[in-house]
């Protein structure tokens, strides 16, 4: 059955419901495998960079390696610092720190 809206038609979907559950797991799949599958789907899809967390140990971790130019470093310091949401301030301590 179609819908009829403003701009144009849209299949109707039907909504799932408590009685429609899914097995938890599928048959002979261990729990350490299902959450592994998660986590290489979620990473998949928005990246290890997207987690704050991750970002802001990163940050605190940075340091200039060997062969790294200070530009180099002054930008990856800049990059991980902006997206992890850290201030100006922790971003001149984390390079000064070298």
């Amino acid at each position: 059955m179609l819908l009829q809206s403003g701009d144009g038609t849209y299949p109707r979907q039907r909504r799932r419901g408590l009685s429609d559950t899914a097995p938890a797991l599928p048959s002979g799949q261990a729990w350490e495998n299902s959450f592994e599958e998660l986590k290489k789907r979620l990473l998949g899809t928005y990246g290890p960079e997207e987690s704050t967390r991750w970002l802001i140990e990163r940050f605190h971790t940075l340091h200039q390696r060997e062969g790294q130019t200070i530009e180099q470093y002054a930008q990856e310091v800049e990059e991980v610092g902006h997206r992890a949401g850290l201030s100006e301030r922790d971003l001149a301590a984390r390079f000064a720190r070298g």
